[in-house]
């Protein structure tokens, strides 16, 4: 089966939390994922994960993101290391001593899995565009 990444991106895109990462195990709307944020801001920010999150409400048809940006399908082997990715990606944003942003954690993990071929050449790029 498998395992789709994506960039989802909320309306408004209010401040500190632009956008999240999404894993599907389809391509439909309605489909359920998982979502990963990063909670609060550094250096004291958390990784979140919330599972079985319906992507579009069924009683309302509202979908939880404005857009989603398919990032690549991943392994199942990489699927297992996304949560350690997610972590130190949270690791690096305290530790940076207020010279990161918060908006910036999709972009860090999506260079770094571009980096180890875990996604598509031009990923990142994709990204960056997206959320202009």
């Amino acid at each position: 089966m498998p395992n789709y990444l994506w960039l989802g991106l909320y309306a408004p895109r209010p401040p500190p939390h632009t956008s999240s990462l999404c894993l599907t195990y389809d391509l439909e709307p309605d489909t359920y994922g998982t979502i990963f944020n990063i909670l609060g801001a550094p250096p004291t920010c958390a990784c979140a994960m919330q599972r079985s999150v319906a992507l579009r409400n069924p009683v309302t048809g509202e979908s939880t993101f404005a857009s989603r940006v398919l990032l690549g399908v991943i392994s199942d082997s990489v699927l297992h290391v996304l949560a350690d990715y997610i972590r130190e990606v949270c690791a690096l944003l305290n530790d940076a001593h207020g010279r990161a942003h918060l908006e910036d954690w999709t972009l860090l993990l999506i260079r770094s899995f571009e980096d180890s071929r875990f996604v598509p050449t031009g990923t990142l790029v994709r990204a960056q565009q997206a959320l202009r």
